[in-house]
């Protein structure tokens, strides 16, 4: 006989070979409670010693005797075994991540507020937003949040921000580092990383690798989303799901995919979305004014942050500064925290 590891094929195998030790384990340990102290005289290979001190916790106590010298040398290695840190088994990974994925997934079905792209204009707004204690949900099409953060200005990760911004990265905080003409320099991987890291430690939730493919409408209000797995939407025939939210805010940048939802549909008619989506050509300065001031609700319940704005309302583009873009996504977040105060 070997030593094994609890609710191991081996520990399942064991029980199930013998429906006397089954029902012993099954009884006793439905009477123990944490944080008991229990004594298992006789404790044999410690089958039930080890199902015990699972039950009861690190903050109890299992006192195992076994005289029998083999029976003992057994036991001695179960219990060793079990009480190794890094002993565990496959399985187990794979019930944890299934557990706190469900639980996560399950309770952002429903959210106040849903923003599409976590890239610089989404996270900002969603780290504003649940520091009000709002109810936000990200939801990433990529595997990495941070949009086009990372790659700088043709990938010299690098990234640069003016002064209005510098407020901003302090309350993140992230480093940067002064330059010529009001414009200051930050390393394109801390913008990112710090971003990411202060949205989700704020209360916010990102699902990545998952993919809009329409929007939810009912009494000519947007009030949610139907999203996929980014790799079965763009492979398979498979139906998505639905997210809903009092506000969704469309932060995908170029392509603007939440608004272009609507105005294939002619549902943006007679508005100043109703245009082909596309930003005009690269205007650094006034891109980065376009990009904050015309942040707006295109339609009731959807919000437009970040290059969104610009390809929705045909702003310039602004190329590899992205000031206009963190200020843009504070913007939205007070506008619909604003909204959404009144609706209460």
């Amino acid at each position: 006989m070997e030593p094994f590891l609890y609710d191991s094929p081996d520990f399942q195998k064991e029980l199930a070979d013998s429906v006397h030790l089954a029902g012993e384990v099954n009884f006793l340990t439905s009477l123990a409670e944490r944080g008991m102290r229990v004594i298992d005289a006789g404790a044999h290979r410690g089958v039930t010693a080890v199902a015990l001190a699972k039950k009861i916790g690190n903050a109890g106590h299992v006192y195992a005797f076994e005289p029998a010298l083999c029976a003992n040398n057994l036991e001695t290695q179960t219990i060793r075994r079990n009480n190794q840190m890094a002993d565990f088994h496959e399985t187990q990974i794979s019930k944890a991540i299934l557990n706190a994925y469900h639980q996560k997934l399950s309770d952002r079905i429903v959210s106040d507020v849903l923003i599409v792209g976590a890239g610089p204009a989404g996270m900002t707004a969603a780290f504003y937003l649940a520091q009000k204690g709002i109810k936000v949900t990200l939801l990433e099409k990529r595997l990495a949040p941070g949009g086009g953060i990372w790659g700088g200005g043709m990938a010299m990760n690098e990234a640069v921000v003016q002064d209005d911004a510098l407020g901003l990265l302090d309350e993140i905080g992230v480093r940067h580092e002064s330059g010529d003409a009001n414009l200051h320099t930050v390393d394109a991987i801390e913008l990112a990383a710090g971003l990411a890291l202060k949205t989700v430690q704020c209360g916010a939730v990102v699902l990545n690798l998952i993919t809009v493919e329409d929007v939810c409408v009912r009494k000519h209000r947007v009030t949610g989303v139907a999203a996929n797995r980014t790799m079965i939407a763009e492979a398979l025939p498979v139906d998505p799901i639905t997210f809903s939210a009092r506000a969704v805010i469309d932060a995908t940048g170029h392509e603007a995919s939440v608004v272009e939802s609507l105005r294939r549909r002619d549902l943006l008619a007679n508005s100043a979305a109703d245009r082909r989506l596309g930003e005009g050509p690269m205007d650094a300065l006034s891109g980065e004014a376009f990009v904050v001031e015309n942040v707006r609700e295109v339609f009731p319940g959807l919000w437009v942050a970040g290059m969104s704005v610009c390809a929705t309302l045909g702003g310039p583009r602004m190329g590899p500064i992205f000031g206009g873009m963190l200020l843009s996504g504070k913007r939205v977040a007070e506008l619909v925290c604003s909204t959404l105060t009144k609706e209460n």
